[in-house]
């Protein structure tokens, strides 16, 4: 079981981070690997079944790679969404997970990272804002359980 919490996005930085009610929104940490730009880095990520894809945006793309290393990334491709489309980078990455128990679990994928988007400083600003997405290309792999009425939220496999 890889264990996540319920985050109320009213009150994120509250005593105990976790919401009773609908609102919650589920957040697993797992760690990204990009070897080519030898980068590895413990993140928090949106568990979103309604993504298609995992996607590193803007505010944790920087954080994780630094501006240097963002510099590096190639392969863009547009990627549509309820907000319309976006551009992000591709890097073939490992995502790694701890399970309760100590055992490590990781797949191998194309993240998308996001690109910083043209335009007014409103659209970069609301481009930060983004909370980086684990989506249905790996979260296909488990049981998703979200218990609002135990306030719990975990993956596991049975």
């Amino acid at each position: 079981m890889i264990r996540g919490v319920l985050l109320d996005p009213q009150n994120p930085g509250g005593e105990h981070h976790i919401a009773v009610s609908s609102m919650a929104i589920p957040i697993i940490v797992a760690t990204i690997r990009i070897p080519r730009l030898k980068v590895s880095d413990r993140l928090p990520l949106l568990a979103d079944s309604g993504a298609d894809i995992t996607s590193l945006h803007l505010r944790d793309a920087i954080r994780v790679l630094g501006m240097r290393k963002y510099l590096q990334l190639r392969g863009e491709t547009t990627v549509g969404g309820v907000g319309g489309d976006a551009k992000y980078f591709l890097e073939p990455t490992r995502i790694i997970f701890v399970h309760e128990d100590g055992n490590i679990e990781g797949y191998n994928f194309e993240l998308r990272i996001a690109k910083i988007p043209p335009g007014s400083p409103s659209k970069l600003k609301h481009a930060l804002q983004l909370p980086s997405v684990l989506g249905r290309d790996i979260l296909h792999h488990f049981r998703i359980v979200i218990d609002y009425s135990r306030e719990e939220f975990y993956l596991d496999h049975s």
